[in-house]
């Protein structure tokens, strides 16, 4: 759905530059209408998550055509070449700690104590001192999986991660308006990424997308 919405515009832009601004979108969108939802029936349920998914796939189907503008051009396919080396980091990190953390550190316990909350109507919005969107990202994720949720908010971070260079590289392109300015902003990330995907298995996935959205 976003994806159209970038799309939409008047000029063209590449693939990657699409699903790194939709991404971006997505980030800031999603939270929002899961906090009015928990406005209203105070749980993150997984009758409102299918209906929003649904809204999404109708606008799609309705307005796929202008998915057909999108242009693949050399910078796209170099940007999703690290998009996938992004993943592969993660997938290697993920596999020699699939869940437990290396590092005693109490943060993953509490965010995901925290969306636990969210799920069961615990949690009063006047009384939120901490940012709630990763925390809706991680309870919407632990309800349309249906698996242990401490695996759950593990892959539901883990495609933030992925998606992470995809990001960096459409807004580093059009803040400085050159694509070959975006990719070197998305290379620098990796290494970067790398150290952060080290903390994630430490437990620290809700702390990568604060950083990640400030």
């Amino acid at each position: 759905c976003f994806a159209l919405l970038v799309a939409s515009n008047n000029h063209r832009r590449g693939l990657a530059d699409v699903l790194g601004l939709s991404f971006g979108l997505s980030l800031v969108g999603l939270p929002l209408l899961l906090l009015l939802a928990y406005a209203v029936f105070r749980t993150i349920s997984v009758v409102y998550l299918s209906l929003i998914l649904a809204g999404s796939v109708g606008v799609i189907l309705f307005r796929v055509k202008r998915l057909r503008e999108v242009k693949i051009g050399k910078e796209d396919v170099m940007a999703l070449l690290i998009f996938a080396v992004t993943a592969g980091i993660i997938a290697f990190f993920y596999s020699l700690s699939p869940v437990f953390p290396f590092l005693n550190g109490a943060d993953f316990h509490i965010h995901l104590a925290i969306s636990e909350d969210f799920l069961r109507g615990r949690t009063e919005l006047s009384s939120v001192s901490y940012p709630p969107a990763v925390h809706f990202l991680i309870g919407s994720g632990i309800v349309l999986m249906g698996m242990e949720p401490l695996i759950a908010m593990q892959r539901t971070m883990a495609v933030v991660g992925v998606l992470a260079p995809l990001l960096i590289y459409s807004t580093a392109s059009g803040i400085l308006r050159h694509r070959g300015a975006g990719l070197v902003a998305a290379l620098l990330y990796l290494p970067a990424g790398i150290w952060w995907h080290g903390l994630f298995i430490s437990g620290l996935y809700a702390n990568f997308y604060g950083n990640l959205a400030s």
